[in-house]
């Protein structure tokens, strides 16, 4: 299947984030409509910067996709913190439940 331009355009994005000496790497939603060889590449390129000493902040839904690369997660609801700490402690379902607009 042909690749569209936001996955093309997304990818050379995240490859310049990384190709850039810097410690500290900030990602929105990297995973978002990329086939899952991308991905797996993204997801990668994570554990490659991450091993050599740097940070990633990453802003993503896909928890489930991200997961394999995160040791922290801080999750919000409507800009309050609801959960911080490490992912192995992170339960979805022990959340509390998303309140209603007032």
């Amino acid at each position: 299947s042909e690749e569209t331009e936001f996955e093309v355009c997304s990818r050379i994005q995240i490859d310049y984030a990384f190709a850039q000496p810097r410690t500290l790497v900030l990602l929105d939603e990297p995973l978002a409509g990329q086939p899952e060889a991308a991905r797996r590449g993204i997801l990668e390129k994570i554990r490659r910067h991450k091993k050599s000493g740097g940070a990633v902040i990453v802003v993503e839904h896909n928890l489930d996709g991200i997961k394999p690369v995160i040791d922290r997660i801080l999750s919000l609801d409507r800009g309050r913190i609801v959960f911080s700490g490490p992912i192995s402690e992170f339960d979805p379902l022990a959340l509390p439940a998303r309140r209603q607009p007032q």
